[in-house]
């Protein structure tokens, strides 16, 4: 394939392919600035007290993922 026909991405990992590398290699992983936990609910709500413990099972699963 010619590489005008190319996008940046195709590019990028012919260059790969071709052990020239194309990204910064990264020693030390930066420290995270912020965490993200997002959830549906597994399956359907239908009680209040299911409604009420959900919140507080996702704010655990954040806790264990801070550590």
């Amino acid at each position: 394939m010619d590489p005008v026909e190319m996008t940046v991405v195709g590019l990028r990992t012919a260059w790969e392919l071709r052990v020239r590398s194309c990204l910064d290699l990264e020693l030390v992983r930066p420290d995270r600035k912020t965490l993200v936990r997002s959830r549906l609910f597994g399956k359907r709500v239908q009680t209040k007290v299911n409604l009420r413990e959900a919140p507080s099972k996702h704010a655990q699963r954040v806790v264990e993922k801070l550590r």
